[in-house]
């Protein structure tokens, strides 16, 4: 069994390996072409050990954005104006591979 509950399961699994990471492996494959004096863009507009993440904008992009639902839909079901099935669909819009 796990110790994590399925939001926790989520934060810890998909979005740190999903995004995070991938956006942590652009950034040091982009420094490390820096430092070697490399063109940097070409790395950051194709992250990813594949190349297929996309571009670190939209990485970072996609760390904002769920990382905002993440904080707002929890606070607003809590606070009784938004039905936990609704916050989830939110995220799941915001978020990848957020369970359904």
């Amino acid at each position: 069994a796990s110790d994590y509950s399925e939001f926790e399961a989520f934060l810890q699994k998909s979005l740190t390996n999903l995004v995070f990471k991938e956006i942590d492996d652009c950034l040091t494959a982009g420094y490390d072409d820096a430092i070697r004096q490399r063109d940097v863009g070409t790395k950051l507009d194709h992250c990813g050990s594949d190349g297929k993440a996309g571009n670190i904008r939209t990485l970072l992009s996609t760390a904002l954005n769920c990382g905002y639902a993440l904080t707002e839909q929890p606070q607003l079901v809590s606070s009784g104006l938004l039905a936990p099935t609704d916050a989830a669909s939110k995220i799941a819009l915001s978020c990848p591979k957020w369970p359904q």
